[in-house]
């Protein structure tokens, strides 16, 4: 024996974009899905953050911080619910 197979390193995981499901008549994504740069938090979400213990101001946040949040996530190619995404 002594014989090993080698196998050529993955320079960069395959990244498999999951869209997500939107119904008429609900407010947010159903389902899991990957980051896209269309994505927003709910319109509840500052009133969801202060529950999770964070305070926000009254305006929610910035569209910068928005931006920066997005592009990273859209990155990592994670796959998430909506309300996963907003407890990020």
């Amino acid at each position: 024996s002594g014989i090993r197979e080698i196998k050529t390193p993955l320079s960069a995981r395959e990244v498999i974009q999951v869209p997500p499901v939107v119904v008429d008549g609900i407010g947010e994504p159903i389902g899991k899905f990957t980051m896209h740069e269309n994505w927003k938090p709910s319109e509840d979400f500052v009133m969801r953050a202060r529950t999770w213990g964070h305070a926000l101001p009254a305006d929610g946040y910035k569209k910068s911080d928005l931006i920066e949040f997005i592009t990273y996530w859209m990155a990592e190619g994670n796959v998430m619910q909506h309300v996963q995404w907003e407890q990020k």
